[in-house]
């Protein structure tokens, strides 16, 4: 049994805010790591609670072990089961697949960003977006080094140069049938940031690798809006 605080709760406010319930699941989940299965007693009644709920169990339960290796390694809580009143409603189930798809691609983006800069260069990063867009109704267009040096992108064909392995830039559009918006997204890809790497102390160049994370955060949030299919081309 895990018990989990939602910190001081206002007597006039209707009880926690969906701010400190995503937070409670969140710490739960992370609690029962190592755990195949577990179930929950939150606060799910109502859409609202029960997509904090999912986002907090899902975004907790996150840990990046892909170069991790030991006995004491603990994956994971593999499956979470909310109980209480009203779990059962469409309007809840609705709530708890969308938060999924969110969780989805922040989980998604926080494993490029995590993932080594030897591991993933730019070919290989692109290579993965384009991946994990199939089956999604997105278009996804790859410019490698030649197709940027002919369309004139002389800023990422420069920034590149002082790499072994070539840039690349990646498209990836979202279009529904009856638009009523367009929003356009951009996301900076650097997988290793090397400005000023004779300068910085070592301190400084730990976090070079997420120099890329705003692309990270881009190319998982297109395909989650596209899995979520509003009406806004993106």
């Amino acid at each position: 049994v895990v018990a989990a605080g939602v910190g001081a709760v206002a007597e006039d406010n209707g009880g926690p805010t969906l701010e400190q319930i995503r937070r409670a699941a969140g710490a739960a989940a992370r609690s029962l790591a190592g755990m195949e299965s577990a179930a929950f007693v939150l606060p799910a009644d109502g859409p609202e609670r029960a997509s904090a709920v999912a986002e907090g169990l899902l975004l907790g339960a996150y840990a990046f072990n892909e170069y991790k290796t030991g006995d004491d390694v603990k994956a994971p809580l593999a499956a979470a089961t909310v109980v209480g009143p009203g779990v059962r409603a469409k309007a809840v189930k609705d709530a708890v697949e969308r938060a999924e798809v969110v969780a989805d691609a922040v989980n998604t983006a926080r494993n490029w960003v995590n993932m080594p800069p030897g591991d993933q260069p730019p070919k290989e990063l692109a290579d993965a977006a384009a991946k994990l867009a199939k089956g999604v109704k997105v278009d996804v267009e790859v410019l490698d080094e030649k197709a940027l040096a002919k369309g004139g992108y002389g800023g990422i064909i420069g920034v590149g140069q002082g790499s072994s392995r070539p840039p690349r830039l990646v498209r990836i559009a979202y279009q529904p049938p009856k638009a009523g918006k367009h929003v356009a997204f951009v996301g900076k890809g650097i997988t290793f940031d090397t400005g000023g790497i004779s300068l910085k102390p070592n301190d400084g160049m730990v976090t070079m690798k997420s120099d890329m994370s705003g692309a990270a955060a881009v190319l998982a949030a297109v395909i989650a809006i596209a899995k979520l299919a509003p009406q806004v081309a993106v």
